[in-house]
């Protein structure tokens, strides 16, 4: 809630002094003093929005720590008041910092547009340029990411030299340095590198003078991978090992794993394996230990989800070595991490497994195909007791499958017609088996049972639909499949469960969806032919699940399942009594059930 109407905080003398200390002691990153000074402001006579400006900077502090779930409740919480347009603005801005993080990257652009928006109407054209800049950033992730079209990138250059004119004028020299920095790495998402180290080295010099050295680790770091990507490695390994070390002793382990990552990239390009490997085991320390900070399961997996980069480059170098069980098991540890944690009750062990332990644990009939999205290629794994771990180099890039996807309403990318009015051919099935699939059985031994571990924008595709055009068949067709979020969850936790032999039939549940016709129908139909038992309307509850699930086999949910996407564990579907959330079958106890699955 936003309104001119109310006081101003920023307007108060104690609020400005705060603040100047404030920024002054997070620059240096010295967030102990940092803390000592809040404490300090609320010692002081309360004034009406004196707990708003607390929030604010504590908000802001947890965000510099790499603590962007609790930073993301905070301005939650703050965001819920009545607040002036000067603190709102604020609040959306650093709201955006907190989720980008996360790797929420729409719902980051969305606050960045709010901040910009308010920033607009108070006129303030310095704040403006911050948002701006911040906004920038994101954008230049999206395109990273393949979320969004190049073509954006245009947009973003024209924002970022108007920042700079804005941050120069305005004598605001460090922020200017950021944007030089925001500008190169415009040029780096589209591979110019030359203009990148341009503007790298203007952002350098500017760090230099100041006596930045958080800034100057930014810039060395990001100058050192643009000379990686001109094979000048000599060049970018001392520029890395100087970020490296910058970022250590600013005690930022977030920007230190990709500094340590673009300095084993460096090293590798030396033909020093050794030590790019400890660079790259130093680089995923540090993303662990920037997890541990962090308190949400969920957020824990969408940051997870970010640092999929700084894995890859383990991954690739091991696989470069021909090290294929060792590049397994980094795969392992970059999978699901938070959802190991979530099942932490259930699971004896959540550490990742290794190769050998995975296939000890395979049973002799079931196959098992794993794949990971490095940054431009898709790499496959496929398990099997008899022949071990293979490892293959797919022939399609991550990006291309972006367009050749379902999306998260469910609708298929590619079923788009060319500028003919057909559709494209090899249509997307028949596009999976020959390029992601078939690859991969080719390295098993005949089993009966396939396993599929899906990663990135693997986890969008109907991969149990792949069809070989020379058999005419699915491959849902021709073998008994598994999902799973990674091999650990699948082999150490779901195959240590033991199912009970005497439990039968079907308990079919119609969900609270007034929209659907025929789901009571379903359910009754559904349990008398595997006599079960049916609940619909206010018998199909959450209690009665719970008190009806250990006598039968199966579970069958007749309705509209609700994906939350920025939360995906809060997915679920609706009975009488509220959501059945995928967080609430994880932590719960375990119903019991052989098989599950939801039909609307």
């Amino acid at each position: 809630m936003c309104s001119s109407t109310l006081p101003d905080p920023l307007a108060d003398p104690a609020a400005q002094q705060l603040l100047a200390d404030f920024f002054a002691l997070l620059g240096e990153r010295r967030f102990q003093a940092c803390q000592e000074r809040l404490r300090r402001f609320d010692e002081t006579a309360p004034t009406p929005a004196k707990e708003q400006i607390l929030l604010y900077c504590a908000a802001i502090l947890r965000n510099e720590e790499n603590r962007w779930d609790q930073g993301e409740t905070v301005l939650l919480a703050l965001l819920r008041q009545p607040l002036h347009p000067n603190l709102s603005m604020r609040a959306w801005n650093a709201l955006g910092i907190a989720v980008e993080h996360l790797g929420r990257l729409d719902e980051a652009a969305e606050a960045y547009e709010r901040a910009l928006e308010l920033a607009q109407r108070s006129g303030d054209s310095l704040y403006w340029a911050r948002v701006a800049k911040n906004r920038a950033i994101c954008t230049i992730r999206a395109v990273e990411a393949g979320v969004v079209p190049p073509e954006r990138l245009l947009a973003c250059r024209t924002d970022l030299e108007q920042t700079i004119g804005i941050f120069h004028s305005a004598d605001e020299r460090l922020l200017e340095g950021r944007s030089w920095n925001e500008l190169g790495a415009t040029f780096k998402a589209t591979g110019d590198w030359a203009q990148a180290l341009e503007c790298y080295a203007k952002d350098r010099a500017i760090c230099a003078a100041l006596e930045d050295r958080h800034g100057l680790a930014a810039s060395l770091n990001n100058s050192g991978e643009a000379l990686n990507a001109l094979g000048r490695y000599a060049e970018a390994e001392s520029l890395l090992a100087q970020a490296a070390a910058g970022f250590a002793a600013s005690d930022d382990a977030f920007e230190q794993a990709d500094a340590l990552t673009n300095w084993g990239n460096a090293l590798a390009g030396l033909g020093r394996a050794e030590a790019a490997r400890r660079a790259y085991a130093g680089a995923i320390g540090c993303v662990e230990d920037v997890r541990r900070s962090i308190h949400s399961y969920t957020a824990r997996m969408d940051f997870f989800a970010t640092q999929t980069r700084i894995y890859g480059a383990r991954i690739a170098h091991a696989l470069r070595l021909g090290q294929t069980e060792a590049a397994f098991h980094v795969a392992e540890r970059a999978r699901s991490r938070g959802m190991l944690e979530l099942l932490g009750g259930q699971v004896q062990d959540a550490t990742p497994l290794t190769a050998q332990e995975a296939l000890s644990l395979l049973p002799a009939d079931t196959g098992l195909l794993a794949w990971f999205a490095l940054e431009k290629q898709l790499v496959g794994f496929a398990l099997s007791p008899s022949r071990g771990v293979r490892a293959v180099r797919l022939p399609i890039a991550p990006t291309e499958l972006i367009n050749g996807s379902f999306d998260s309403r469910g609708a298929p990318r590619s079923l788009t017609p060319d500028l003919a009015g057909r559709l494209t051919s090899p249509w997307l099935l028949a596009h999976l088996h020959d390029r992601l699939v078939a690859p991969l059985l080719a390295e098993l031994p005949p089993c009966e049972q396939l396993v599929l571990v899906p990663h990135g924008p693997l986890h969008w595709l109907p991969l149990h639909a792949a069809f070989n055009r020379t058999t005419g068949r699915h491959l849902c067709d021709d073998y008994d499949l598994l999902y799973a979020p990674s091999a650990t969850i699948q082999l150490a936790q779901l195959q240590s469960r033991q199912m009970d032999s005497g439990r039968s039939g079907v308990l079919a549940l119609a969900c609270a969806d007034h929209s659907l016709r025929h789901v009571q129908a379903e359910v009754h139909d559904v349990a008398r032919i595997s006599q079960g038992l049916a609940l619909s309307g206010q018998a199909a509850s959450l209690a009665t699940l719970a008190q009806e699930s250990q006598n039968f086999r199966w579970l069958h949910l007749a309705g509209h399942a609700h994906y939350v996407a920025h939360a995906p564990l809060a997915s679920g579907v609706d009975l009488a009594d509220g959501r059945l959330t995928a967080q609430q079958l994880l932590q719960g106890p375990d119903l019991g059930f052989a098989l599950a699955w939801v039909n609307g």
